[in-house]
């Protein structure tokens, strides 16, 4: 295949699709067609223009793009210095049901704030992983069951407050609040789907190194597991 022919095929399909959106939301739109490594090539992008949001896929077209293009969000989200709203689902209205993951970090809460911009008239509900907790309850050697549950209790205890207090200070008194035991990756995918959320809200990094690569797993989870759309804010410089 011509790679020039490739190019002009590319650049005029997307042309018809950002004309397209221009009249349908009477914006302007720009456009362009980039080669190189995706991530690389919208990390770059973003970072000349200042954005303040990027916009991707959660996966190709179809087949082979599928899987590609799914590996590539990922890296995309991985390595972004902007927030990143992975769009798995049309858009049919605003976002209604808003879930924020959180660990109770700095991070975490400008991502909560931010998340709040995207989804303004959202019905909220803010979540905790005791698994973050747990790391600092004193290690359960000698204790009896009974005794590790009541450590457990009063973290749950303590985390549902905290919960609370968060969504005060984001102005969401009204918020629904759920802790869970267990590995956030999963519990918050799982919860998504329960509480039926159009959107999954989290921060890039936790607040230790060993929280922030279980938050970087838990938003990698997200991004492949996760059956709506999901919202990844960095770690802000």
């Amino acid at each position: 295949v011509d790679e020039e022919a490739l190019l002009d095929s590319t650049r005029a399909h997307l042309e018809r699709v950002r004309d397209k959106l221009a009249d349908e939301y009477d914006i302007r739109i720009g456009s362009s067609v980039e080669v190189g490594a995706i991530h690389r090539q919208i990390g770059a992008r973003a970072d000349g223009m200042g954005a303040d949001l990027v916009v991707i896929a959660a996966s190709g077209a179809s087949g082979l793009a599928r899987r590609l293009f799914g590996s590539s969000a990922q890296s995309i989200v991985r390595t972004s210095r902007h927030p990143v709203l992975v769009v798995r689902k049309p858009a049919e209205a605003d976002y209604a049901r808003l879930l924020i993951g959180t660990d109770f970090s700095t991070d975490a809460e400008a991502a909560a704030r931010f998340a709040l911009r995207v989804a303004p008239g959202a019905g909220v509900c803010l979540s905790h992983s005791l698994e973050q907790a747990s790391i600092r309850i004193p290690a359960p050697l000698g204790l009896e069951d009974n005794e590790r549950e009541a450590h457990l209790a009063q973290a749950r205890e303590a985390a549902e407050k905290a919960l609370h207090t968060l969504a005060g200070q984001l102005g969401h008194a009204e918020a629904e609040v759920r802790v869970f035991d267990g590995h956030a990756s999963q519990t918050l995918v799982e919860l998504a789907e329960r509480w039926d959320a159009d959107l999954l809200a989290i921060g890039a990094h936790g607040k230790s190194r060993l929280e922030a690569g279980l938050i970087g797993s838990t938003s990698l989870h997200a991004i492949s597991d996760a059956t709506c759309d999901v919202l990844v804010t960095p770690r802000a410089d």
